[in-house]
């Protein structure tokens, strides 16, 4: 039997409100013709030859011939009548085709909502995705054979889905489907019934089925559209220029050195006033001296500085270290680390819930407020200051920094530790990324700590004989230890984190509690009144 032959697609969805002149990019190069109720759109190739003959070779293949190349360019523009009284617009690109198409112009995730309606979920081959974690990753997992989500290691609170590929149950798509915002199929269609195949295409897209086979893909997505994403800095200016900064706050957006931390400032100069957090009404106060009106603009033109002692500065966009939750309808909107992200309104109440009776669970350690320097900055002392000032202070063994390698990585214990069973882990207040990172040493540390003999023998060592684990040999009982998460923050108000590192210490807290260990969070105040001469004071001094 004669094989049908199979042409690759690559189809988008243009947006309803995208007229028919907006599609394709401005280039007097173009030709275009009417097909078949269609509109093609060619940018013809350029035979040249490759950049690497001359650039790695130099002369010496100038007089070889036949080594050229082309990349044709292609998107053909067809309206498709999807109900009875509704008429999109479709892009079917070839080659390079996808350049020929202005930005912003196609629906996001449609590829991907398509998929999510027609592949087998038994029958899975790659899925890419990016996780919110502590460290941002962006990754794919390709499996060997067919799979199951469950077979990827999806954390479906954590990690935000791209992309999938898989077989598909609907032939009429083909055997392979792959989407992201473009969907990709290979089809025996043509040009001359394109439309039918559209059709289906667009049903898929509405279809809400997916959600019984993956009822999670909701919870986050991130927002790609420039007028979305316009209409929602719009919301966060007047929550700047506004009273009440509800639910918005600063923060650092990657993880420092805190013990060589010197200050916080909004402007590089020398003389500009240094402080010891990011806060917004100081973002404000600075701002305000040059009378100019705050715009997203001027959000990533600025910039927050962070000086240390010894190390070059650092300094972030403060567009990038501004941290706010918008809600509305059924959706609330959080901008973190410089992007956008939607999230289901039933997530979001599931995860603020779980942190309010987190939060309220009074902390069985009395830790003391952190001090700060005795300089004109006011600064509170750094991290490893810190504890070393509250395990004197609370009778703590000192465990900060001190490391034991297991399987060849290094694990901090953690930061304090009490002669009533209590692991406490100290951070300064930062951004999702730094709090995670705290969550996250607080696992590996107590699942460590319950399963590993050798483990709690190298503990011992770094401890003072009055705090030791008592026969390290035998299993321990979890439930007679505590975890501690101990935030140092400037503000006054109740703790308030960004909302994925909710999300994280959620997780963080129920696979403690699987362990049977008992966790708590609890926010160091930061106490002017109280200061110290810490050795970097001392050094100004002299």
């Amino acid at each position: 039997m004669r094989r049908e032959k199979k042409n690759k697609l690559s189809i988008y969805l243009i947006r309803k409100d995208v007229s028919a002149d907006g599609i394709i990019v401005q280039d007097s190069g173009l030709i275009n013709r009417e097909i078949n109720g269609s509109k093609i759109y060619i940018r013809p190739s350029e035979t040249k030859r490759p950049a690497w003959i001359s650039n790695f070779f130099g002369s010496e293949l100038s007089g070889e011939k036949g080594i050229f190349s082309s990349v044709p360019s292609a998107a053909l523009i067809v309206p498709v009548k999807v109900e009875t009284k509704t008429l999109r617009k479709f892009a079917i690109t070839f080659g390079a085709g996808y350049h020929l198409l202005e930005k912003g112009v196609f629906e996001e995730h449609f590829g991907l909502r398509v998929v999510l309606n027609v592949v087998d979920e038994k029958n899975i081959r790659v899925i890419d995705k990016t996780n919110l974690g502590a460290l941002v990753k962006q990754t794919r997992e390709q499996a060997g054979r067919s799979a199951e989500t469950s077979e990827f290691g999806i954390d479906i609170e954590q990690d935000l889905i791209q992309a999938f590929t898989g077989l598909s149950i609907d032939h009429a798509l083909g055997k392979t489907i792959s989407g992201k915002d473009s969907l990709h199929v290979s089809v025996p269609n043509t040009f001359r019934n394109i439309d039918e195949l559209l059709r289906l295409c667009f049903r898929y897209y509405r279809s809400i089925g997916y959600k019984t086979k993956f009822p999670w893909i909701d919870q986050i997505e991130e927002i790609r559209e420039a007028r979305k994403i316009e209409e929602l800095d719009v919301q966060l200016i007047q929550r700047i220029n506004g009273d009440k900064h509800e639910k918005l706050w600063m923060a650092i957006p990657e993880i420092i050195d805190w013990a060589d931390f010197d200050c916080f400032k909004y402007r590089k100069s020398e003389k500009a006033e240094k402080y010891r957090d990011l806060q917004i009404p100081d973002f404000i106060k600075e701002h305000e001296k040059y009378k100019e009106a705050f715009t997203i603009g001027l959000l990533k033109k600025y910039k927050a500085y962070c000086f240390f002692e010894t190390s070059p500065e650092k300094s972030w966009r403060i567009y990038d270290c501004i941290y706010i939750e918008i809600s509305e309808r059924d959706r609330v909107y959080t901008l973190t680390n410089g992007k956008w992200y939607q999230i289901n309104k039933d997530f979001s109440k599931d995860v603020e819930k779980e942190y309010s009776r987190i939060l309220s669970t009074k902390s069985p350690v009395s830790l003391p407020n952190c001090p700060t320097r005795r300089e004109k900055t006011a600064n509170p002392i750094i991290e490893s200051q810190y504890n070393e000032y509250a395990a004197k202070k609370g009778h703590f063994a000192l465990l900060d920094r001190k490391i034991v390698i297991h399987s060849g990585s290094p694990i901090e214990i953690c930061d304090l530790y009490s002669m009533n069973k209590e692991f406490i882990h100290v951070k300064h207040y930062g951004g999702s990324s730094v709090l995670s990172h705290l969550f996250n040493q607080g696992i590996v540390s107590a699942e460590l700590f319950s399963s590993h003999v050798s483990y709690r023998k190298d503990m011992n060592k770094r401890i003072p004989a009055d705090y030791q684990v008592q026969k390290p040999d035998q299993p321990i009982n979890p439930e007679e230890y505590k975890v501690i998460f101990a935030i140092i923050s400037s503000s006054k108000d109740a703790l308030e984190i960004p909302f994925f590192s909710k999300v994280s210490l959620r997780n963080s807290f129920r696979r403690l509690n699987l362990y049977r260990y008992k966790v708590y969070l609890q926010k160091i105040e930061v106490d002017g009144r109280v200061q110290l001469e810490t050795d970097k004071t001392t050094k100004k001094k002299n």
